[in-house]
This record gives structure tokens, sequence and C-alpha cells, in this order.
């Protein structure tokens, strides 16, 4: 899966999965990603509902 969006490998923190600094570029990558990683819970928690109906 491609989020659409890159950093430059020296910052990207593995351990964290996320891109570490405190840059606004920096900010804005990490609340993208928490964006998605919400969407994909709010997703995953609706198809359960739904195959449990």
């Amino acid at each position: 899966m491609s989020t659409g969006r890159s950093c430059t490998p020296s910052r990207w923190k593995a351990k964290a999965n996320r891109a570490g600094g405190t840059k606004e570029e920096t900010k804005a990558l990490n609340s993208h990603l928490d964006a998605l990683a919400r969407k994909m819970e709010d997703t995953h928690t609706e198809l359960k509902l739904e195959l449990a109906g």
C-alpha cells in the first residue's frame, strides 16, 4: 500500500513508524499517517459489523 507521500530515509523512525523531526513537513506527514490509520480502523470496524449483522 502506498500513502502517496515520502520522506528522507534518514528521517524515518522504523520503531515508531513515523518520520522524526519537528519541521512542519514532518508534522504534516505524521498527521497524514495518523488520519490514514484512523480511516483503516474505522473501515475495519464497519466491515466487522456488516459481517456480524
